[in-house]
C-alpha cells in the first residue's frame, strides 16, 4: 500500500479495514484510531491497544459499510517483476 491511500481513505471519513499479508484484518472505525508514517501505520483497536503495520505487507483497503461489512475494496497491484520473479535455483 501507499501511504496515500491509507491518506485518503481517513480524509474521507468512511470507516475501512486494513488486510495484511498474513491474513490479520484490522478495523479504523473513527480517525482518532490511525496515524500513518513514512514506513508504518497505527492503528489503535477497541482497547486502545496499538497495532504497527508496515505499509509494505498490507495487501489492501476495505470500506466498511454502516452494519461493518466490507462494501468495496482497494488492493495493492502486483507489478510485473513480482508476477515473474521466480527463486533462483542453486546448481552443485
Amino acid at each position: 500500500m501507499r501511504r496515500d491511500q491509507i491518506q485518503v481513505a481517513i480524509k474521507e471519513g468512511i470507516p475501512f479495514e486494513i488486510r495484511m499479508a498474513d491474513g490479520a484484518r484490522y478495523r479504523v472505525r473513527e480517525r482518532y484510531q490511525v496515524a500513518v508514517g513514512r514506513m508504518s501505520v497505527a492503528v489503535f483497536d477497541d482497547k486502545d491497544l496499538a497495532h504497527i503495520l508496515p505499509l509494505l505487507t498490507m495487501k489492501g483497503i476495505s470500506y466498511l459499510d454502516a452494519n461493518g461489512n466490507r462494501s468495496f475494496h482497494i488492493s495493492t497491484p502486483v507489478s510485473a517483476a513480482q508476477q515473474t520473479a521466480r527463486p533462483a535455483s542453486s546448481t552443485a
